[in-house]
């Protein structure tokens, strides 16, 4: 079960990654980074800045991006055909943690500062927005932003769940497949959505499970919200 579902939660990161990249590349341009490389230059930028976690750190600290992304090019080979190339905005973006876009999306339960909730707003009015730009079922009190905000970060928490080797028995992944991970890909693009889906072997391998759910099962929303 965890190595399908790990299989899917980390096409959707990709997918998340992608979509939120090019908007943010498309509003740095806009604001006269001809680059796009907006992570380098995000302390020019509207809004970016003054994007942090709950503990004060910003989300996208450049200098760290670099070295981590530094560690890794110091095992390439010779023979890799990037082995003398010097880091890129994408490498960069590929050393961003999945929670790190659940952080920068609105959340109806955000207890960081207001200047920090403001800066998501604005930011998703501006250019993430388009980014998730195909209507989807609105979780309950939700906006649609924060319905897309809960869906990228209640993926990342499953995400990290399977990293971890943590158990899945009683974490209904059926329920996280359909209502959680298609809406997420849905709001995307369907194509994105169809290509996905149609490679999970999520549901074969649910359908196989010789334990059945005990109880509710784990609230991996709430999980998601003590992050």
């Amino acid at each position: 079960m965890a190595a399908a579902l790990h299989e899917v939660l980390s096409m959707t990161e990709v997918a998340v990654r992608g979509a939120i990249d090019a908007q943010l590349q498309s509003f740095a341009k806009s604001h006269g980074v001809t680059t796009g490389e907006w992570i380098k230059e995000k302390d020019s930028l509207p809004h970016l800045s003054e994007l942090r976690f709950a503990n004060g750190r910003p989300l996208f600290d450049h200098a760290s991006l670099r070295r981590m992304s530094r560690k890794q090019e110091g095992g390439r080979t010779r023979m890799h055909p990037r082995s003398q190339a010097s880091t890129s905005h994408g490498d960069l973006i590929a050393q961003v943690m999945f929670g790190t876009w659940g952080a920068m999306l609105p959340d109806k339960n955000d207890s960081r500062p207001q200047s920090v909730q403001e800066a998501i707003n604005s930011l998703w009015r501006e250019a993430l927005q388009e980014a998730f730009p195909h209507r989807i079922t609105t979780i309950r009190r939700f906006t649609a932003p924060q319905t897309i905000g809960d869906h990228v970060r209640v993926s990342a928490t499953l995400r990290n769940r399977v990293n971890h080797v943590d158990s899945l028995l009683n974490v209904d992944v059926e329920s996280y497949l359909e209502n959680t991970i298609a809406p997420l890909l849905q709001a995307i693009g369907p194509e994105i959505k169809q290509v996905i889906m149609a490679q999970s072997r999520v549901l074969a391998v649910w359908q196989r499970r010789t334990v059945p759910m005990i109880g509710p099962g784990l609230n991996i929303k709430q999980i998601s919200r003590n992050h």
